[in-house]
């Protein structure tokens, strides 16, 4: 038997005119239709107009009630076209980027924030600095505001996250200081090489398999004793811990697996991955609960 929530998102499909946003995450979390009529379903949440819902301020001020709250928005019309998450290995959080940061302030607060900033004192005056994955630019006002780089190669794989970033930094004085770049690893010139790299929250959205590769690439963009900024969820060793983080971080993937195309399914060995390159580990912390880590790598 179909619970009200399939009901309501199946008869908002056919019909096109009332959807409710407390459908999605229920629908991603157990998955009781399709894939392909679940991403109908965020299709139809973020074409509310041809700017991924941006000229709706209502939607944007309180864009997390897309996956928590049970209230309703009207299209206005029907829609006869609506768009999919075409196949790839690279995550894609371009429907997804109007409301990210508030989805992720909503679950962790600020925690995320002073994770991948704990470590930016390390970064030397005159470094040059690459920041992979960065997403909004969260990452990068903290960088600016707080380091005297040389120059930073902001990489990110999704348009609307790095349009976001270079609009958040635009009036900084430091901002002639960074170079925006649409792109992943493959994108990296070959010559160019990197006192710092960082990758905040990016590594868990891959498999093993790619993200060995990921590594490696990163890696040989890294300068002998440079140092390696990593933040990103982990499982605390602590059993109890673990009740409450393993169910989260199935629903973290679920959703963004559905919604984002992210391959992973679990979190990979970090540190495994960062020593078969030679790296080594010399300061680490944790956050909210021992459930996000940041450490620092360097090559030796």
């Amino acid at each position: 038997m179909r619970s009200s929530i399939e009901e309501v998102a199946i008869t908002a499909l056919d019909r096109l005119s009332v959807l409710p946003l407390s459908a999605c995450v229920p629908l991603a979390l157990r998955c009781p239709l399709p894939q392909e009529r679940l991403r109908r379903v965020w299709s139809l949440i973020t074409s509310f107009d041809s700017g991924l819902a941006t000229q709706d301020s209502r939607l944007i001020q309180e864009g997390w009630a897309i996956c928590f709250c049970p209230s309703f928005v009207k299209t206005g019309q029907k829609r006869s076209s609506l768009r999919m998450i075409s196949p790839s290995t690279t995550p894609d959080f371009n429907f997804i980027a109007p409301v990210y940061d508030r989805l992720a302030k909503v679950v962790f607060g600020d925690t995320q924030q002073k994770a991948q900033g704990h470590f930016l004192y390390k970064i030397p005056v005159g470094a040059r600095v690459l920041v992979i994955g960065g997403g909004s630019g969260e990452i990068l006002i903290q960088l600016l505001q707080n380091c005297s780089p040389y120059h930073v190669l902001y990489l990110e794989a999704s348009p609307v996250m790095l349009q976001k970033a270079r609009q958040r930094t635009e009036a900084s004085v430091k901002a002639p200081l960074v170079e925006f770049r649409l792109g992943t690893e493959n994108q990296l010139h070959p010559q160019e090489l990197f006192d710092i790299v960082i990758t905040p929250f990016l590594l868990d959205l891959f498999p093993d398999s790619l993200l060995t590769t990921l590594i490696q690439k990163l890696n040989s963009a890294l300068l002998p004793n440079g140092l390696w900024l990593h933040t990103d969820f982990r499982l605390a060793p602590s059993t109890k811990a673990q009740l409450w983080q393993k169910p989260l971080l199935w629903a973290m993937y679920r959703f963004f697996g559905v919604l984002s195309n992210v391959q992973a399914r679990q979190l990979p060995s970090f540190e495994q991955h960062f020593r078969q390159v030679g790296l080594v580990p010399i300061a680490s912390t944790y956050y909210y609960r021992a459930f996000i880590e940041a450490m620092v790598f360097q090559k030796p």
